[in-house]
């Protein structure tokens, strides 16, 4: 059976990018800050694309973890913020691999493997097409319409639910709401982050046009899910594309 955790938020809308929260827009409230990785190689320096397997040391807790990786040439790292508080501690002492190339950053895309496959992805892309190469084509995208608004400069905002095709049936999840699904036999924690579109008065020179935002983690059948309530942590902006 399919469990539904419902999270609640705090929302403070700041930053270039981000939409205006001016108007009392209780949807834009629920979308959860974005997913995000701070990558560093194994010569210390920081990276946008990194190739690193080895053994891994995991450490953090509730949204901030850090994955150190044991390489033939050092420790790769992997800081990682998840919005949806995925607990990645079951991943220390596992075989993990990190291929993250330029592709995957403009594709907004970050995967985490072990010996099985993918086992963390999270996404901040245009839709759930990001996720077509974990999941298979068309398993994950738009659900339902959830509401709209424009703001006080002519920008229409359009809410959506993020639907996932599972082995039991549809799945649909509001931005702030996790779910244990099953799909095609593999057992996944899905956590919707945020899910809209958005057509400027003005268009930006960053093209901003929405957002599609949402973590995986691969779990076990015996995994405990936690059930207390989650609040966006204060100042983070709501997850956005563009600038």
């Amino acid at each position: 059976m399919t469990r539904l955790i419902v999270v609640a938020f705090a929302a403070s809308l700041t930053a270039c990018g981000s939409p205006d929260p001016e108007g009392g827009e209780d949807l834009m409230d629920q979308q959860l800050e974005a997913p995000d990785q701070d990558l560093t190689d194994a010569n210390g320096d920081s990276a946008w694309e990194l190739q690193a397997e080895g053994v891994a040391t995991v450490g953090g807790s509730d949204q901030d973890w850090q994955v150190d990786i044991q390489t033939d040439d050092g420790i790769a790292s992997v800081g990682i913020h998840s919005s949806t508080h995925m607990d990645l501690s079951e991943l220390d002492g596992r075989t993990l691999g990190v291929d993250h190339d330029e592709d995957d950053d403009w594709d907004g895309r970050f995967v985490l493997s072990d010996t099985e496959g993918a086992v963390y992805v999270s996404v901040r892309a245009w839709s759930g097409s990001a996720l077509d190469e974990v999941l298979g084509e068309g398993t994950v995208g738009r659900g339902a319409d959830l509401g709209a608004f424009t703001n006080d400069i002519g920008d229409l905002y359009t809410y959506y639910s993020i639907s996932i095709a599972t082995d039991e049936g549809t799945v649909e999840l509001e931005p702030g709401e996790v779910a244990d699904v099953v799909v095609n036999g593999v057992h996944w924690l899905a956590g919707a982050v945020a899910a809209y579109d958005l057509e400027r008065e003005v268009p930006e020179a960053c093209g901003a046009t929405g957002v599609f935002s949402m973590e995986l983690f691969r779990i076990s059948t015996t995994t405990v899910i936690p059930s207390e309530r989650l609040i966006r942590p204060a100042g983070r902006s709501a997850a956005a594309q563009g600038c």
